[in-house]
């Protein structure tokens, strides 16, 4: 009723997330309750908080194949990035020094 966040249009409901999601304070609050209670108020950065955990799920491991193109994809983003960014401080100097 009183929320500023955005979840507040969803009566506050964050949905499903998992470890490192979150800023520490509410994710080590959230991960301590216990289902159906209600914990806070929590202080983040972003205000207080109350915190209702409505289920837990088991953690998974993925398999090696299920996460390998996204592996690919992020070390080809990084690889990009740095040819970037190495390609912009090549032309910084070659060009800003004149």
């Amino acid at each position: 009723e009183f929320s500023t966040c955005p979840s507040g249009a969803k009566g506050g409901d964050l949905g499903e997330f998992g470890r490192g999601q979150m800023v520490k304070e509410f994710e080590d609050a959230a991960f301590a309750a216990e289902i159906g209670h209600v914990v806070g108020p929590v202080k983040t950065q972003f205000g207080y908080h109350l915190i209702k955990v409505e289920k837990k799920n088991e953690a998974t491991v993925a398999s090696l194949e299920e996460v390998k193109e996204t592996i690919r994809r992020t070390l080809l983003q990084q690889k990009q990035n740095e040819t970037y960014n190495a390609k912009v401080e090549e032309m910084k100097k070659e060009y800003l020094q004149k």
